[in-house]
């Protein structure tokens, strides 16, 4: 059994809901989520955690066309090349499509390190 991982959001550190609910995920699945303070100014992009020591962007679109996953992955590599995708406010499109449409965006764009997918039921699933 794999133990419970750590949320830790520092005084000051702005999360919203979704994220916070995305945090929740992969700290049951064992990892450490540290949330960063956002960069002040002018065209500065942060990532939003670090998970188990590594900077990742997470990301919870609310559009079901499957065009706007490699969109928003694009959008994501302006602030780290570790990208956490959760499919829980997308609407009428089901997980395995959405993985599927990940794992072909994830060969497609060679810039994406590491990318996670946290599906519906809260799973935390390895796609690169």
């Amino acid at each position: 059994m794999k133990s419970k991982g750590v949320i830790i959001i520092e005084p000051g550190v702005d999360v919203w809901p979704h994220e916070e609910r995305t945090a929740e995920a992969l700290a049951a699945s064992g990892m450490t989520v540290r949330f960063l303070r956002r960069q002040e100014g002018d065209h500065i992009r942060t990532p939003d955690v670090v998970v188990d020591g590594e900077r990742w962007e997470m990301k919870s679109p609310q559009s079901s066309d499957m065009d706007k996953v490699r969109k928003t992955l694009r959008s994501a590599l302006g602030q780290s090349r570790n990208i956490i995708f959760d499919s829980r406010r997308i609407k009428g499109v089901p997980d395995f499509k959405i993985e599927r449409e990940l794992r072909k965006q994830a060969e497609a764009i060679r810039q994406i390190r590491r990318l996670v997918f946290v599906n519906k039921k809260r799973e935390v699933i390895d796609i690169k």
